[in-house]
């Protein structure tokens, strides 16, 4: 039996001002000198109907042990994951958290079905109650929002298809000083790629499933590798739109979708409700000291389902997850940012070398 489309929002309890929540989960990473698996990613063709909307970690009695709370990451300005936020959407079908990711100094990258709560593909999010949630300090800053773009091609959830699950909200006011603005990863999807995800989710393990609820203030942040893609579902159907990921048991012969074994117990993670919206960064380790900063950091992709595999679904080991990549949707997003970000890259020897994108 096929169980029915899940998303990674998830519906929230607003307390005294403040929201309490239930969200998804995310897992934390560090650094990892893990070199990443020359695969070319190959093409994946699942039915969207087994699509759920939703970071989670490995097995609390493997080796080593881990456990949700590992991987929360602390809300200090120097976290390389300041400006991954969290997204109470407000709308007459209830209080929902999702994630998101900083921009522009006006703008969050997210999952459009975290706005649209009614699944038909228009935004459902009441502007002035709904906030974009920055935790990078210990007292939170909320910042309303003054609009939101949905992209055009989306229609709903898996409504029929998982594509084009991507929205960009424009703040009410300029995000607080001192939070990282992140660059975007455009290059094409040719080679598997190491990712660190991050998001306000459910939480659990690999063994035991989903067990922490979402929360508003608790991000939490982990790592996998994607190896594996499917292409635009519109015509001429070559592009690839969707990424795909799968938890590995350590040490296990199992490996659902081809792209290689457990980047170990401790880093390899999958994503759970809340996490939606939230982004999968590819990490450039310039300054070669195995630790990630918020400048080495682009977006990948925007995580937005879990599939339900063969009685296997999320958070538990062999189970899949992915997201939208943004190099398919870096038009759009340029187009509804004013003034688009600069690209940097950043080469030996700490040089930086910049290019504005084309609107």
């Amino acid at each position: 039996m096929i169980a029915p489309p899940r998303c990674s929002t998830a519906r929230i309890i607003l307390t005294a001002g403040l929201v309490a929540m239930l969200t998804h989960g995310a897992a934390r990473a560090t650094g990892y000198a893990q070199p990443v698996v020359d695969l070319t990613p190959y093409l994946f063709d699942a039915d969207p109907a087994l699509a759920n909307r939703l970071i989670s970690v490995g097995d609390p009695n493997g080796t080593p042990p881990v456990t949700p709370a590992d991987r929360v990451d602390p809300n200090v300005p120097t976290s390389p994951y300041a400006g991954v936020v969290s997204i109470n959407t407000i709308s007459p079908d209830g209080s929902f958290i999702c994630s998101g990711t900083v921009i522009s100094d006006r703008h969050i990258l997210t999952a459009a079905h975290c706005l649209d709560t009614n699944n038909d593909g228009v935004s459902d999010a009441n502007l002035t109650s709904s906030s974009v949630i920055f935790n990078h300090q210990p007292s939170p800053t909320l910042i309303s929002m003054q609009s939101v773009t949905i992209h055009p091609d989306y229609t709903g959830f898996a409504n029929p298809s998982i594509n084009d699950d991507i929205a960009i909200i424009e703040l009410a006011s300029p995000i607080p000083a001192g939070v990282p603005i992140y660059g975007l990863h455009t290059d094409p999807f040719v080679t598997a790629q190491a990712l660190i995800m991050a998001g306000y989710g459910t939480s659990g393990d690999a063994v035991n499933g989903y067990n922490v609820a979402p929360n508003f203030f608790v991000k939490r942040f982990g790592q996998n590798i994607t190896a594996t893609f499917d292409v635009d579902d519109e015509a001429p159907f070559t592009q690839p739109e969707l990424f795909f990921w799968d938890i590995d048991e350590d040490g296990s012969a199992t490996d659902t979708l081809g792209d290689g074994a457990s980047i170990g117990n401790f880093f390899e993670t999958t994503i759970g409700g809340g996490d939606s919206g939230g982004p999968s960064f590819v990490w450039d380790d310039v300054n070669l000291d195995l630790v990630p900063q918020a400048d080495e950091l682009s977006v990948f992709g925007v995580n937005t389902f879990t599939l339900d595999l063969a009685g296997l679904p999320s958070p538990l080991f062999d189970s899949v997850a992915g997201g939208v990549l943004v190099s398919a949707y870096d038009n759009f997003v340029t187009a509804n940012i004013p003034e688009p970000a600069s690209l940097c890259l950043l080469a030996v020897g700490g040089l930086a070398l910049c290019r504005r994108r084309a609107v």
